[in-house]
């Protein structure tokens, strides 16, 4: 299985230097702790050019090859130095010391059959192992780390590798540095690579507050704000609403809490529309939703001309297929459509 995101973004539109960090999914179901840690799969700088008009593009392959590796030594907190053992599915390999140098044996099948993939420390010290994927860049084979343990000798690493991709931005990470910190709560995007189309294509972008968005070509994000007058019980009956209709009308939709869970940044696509369509779309059965809810729950009717006094929407922007981005913004035909 092989999967290529390619990571477009405009230098120019940045207002600074950012980092895009890249982690997989635990590959156990034990609590992180001082002796495992997640590691910076790929960490990529998109930096700012001001005065830039280019879209510059950045491609990821993830190979599904999956691999254990021995370091040599720590920098910091960086892997470095990996001794590495390419690994299937339900197998098992030993790591050895011969000469004071690490190494590791020939892989061997798990008796009976089983998805996890082991690595027994047959040394009689402390050895830090990882696990991670293997790619072919410019004829080389090229290690990258995803996780990390340090294991007691006679001991076994296990992993059952998820191919669940997340993302985070600004977090100060190099790659191949192992994590300490709970960074759950930063990330801004995930992936099942299993579910994406051997290539797909995301747009980065930076938004007006200073946040970061991702969304795929052909989507649309927005930001829904509500005034403090609307109720938390009406918000969440109108987000209830939009999702059953998005969904109805064969559309994708997903809403991320922020602002204790009040405004939410929406994301809505469809195969062949346009941003403006959805833009259109999106606001018309929030208005629906909101005069349904208002009236059940609020105990009055809002009249179509009144909803920006309950809803407004900011950092509204999307692509279309795979061309530039079409940006919606206040004065477009799209924000008019519903005037």
């Amino acid at each position: 299985m092989n999967r290529t995101l390619l990571f477009k973004y405009k230098p120019g539109s940045l207002t600074k230097d950012a980092t895009l960090m890249l982690t997989f999914e635990k590959p156990t179901e034990k609590q992180l702790s001082t002796d495992q840690n997640l590691v910076a799969w790929k960490v990529i700088p998109l930096r700012y050019v001001k005065g830039s008009t280019a879209t510059n593009t950045i491609p990821v392959t993830y190979s599904a090859r999956l691999a254990f590796g021995s370091s040599q030594g720590m920098e910091g907190n960086i892997v470095y130095g990996e001794t590495v053992a390419e690994m299937k599915e339900g197998q098992t390999v030993d790591l050895n010391l011969r000469d004071g140098i690490t190494e590791w044996g020939a892989p061997t099948d798990i008796t009976p059959a089983t998805k996890l993939i082991k690595a027994k420390n047959n040394t009689a010290y402390y050895q830090q192992i990882s696990v991670g994927t293997i790619e072919t860049k410019g004829g080389s084979e090229i290690y990258n780390p995803t996780f990390l343990w340090k294991v007691g000798t006679k001991l076994t690493a296990e992993a059952s590798f998820n191919p669940i991709l997340r993302a985070y931005v600004n977090l100060g990470y190099m790659q191949s540095e192992f994590i300490t910190a709970d960074i759950a709560s930063d990330q801004i995007t995930s992936w099942d690579l299993t579910a994406q189309q051997p290539t797909s294509t995301w747009d980065f972008k930076e938004t007006t507050q200073g946040g970061y968005t991702i969304t795929k070509a052909g989507m649309l994000a927005i930001t829904i704000n509500w005034e403090d007058k609307v109720s938390q019980e009406v918000v969440n009956a109108v987000f209830a609403n939009i999702s059953s209709a998005i969904t109805a009308k064969g559309m994708v939709f997903h809403a991320e809490h922020n602002d204790k869970d009040r405004n939410r940044r929406c994301i809505v696509s469809q195969e062949g529309c346009s941003c403006e369509m959805l833009s259109a779309t999106l606001k018309s059965i929030i208005s629906e939703a909101l005069v349904k809810d208002g009236s059940s729950v609020m105990g009055k009717s809002i009249p179509r001309e009144q909803m920006d006094m309950y809803w407004t929407v900011s950092d509204e922007s999307g692509t279309a297929g795979e061309n530039e981005a079409e940006e919606i913004y206040e004065g477009t035909a799209a924000w008019y459509l519903l005037k």
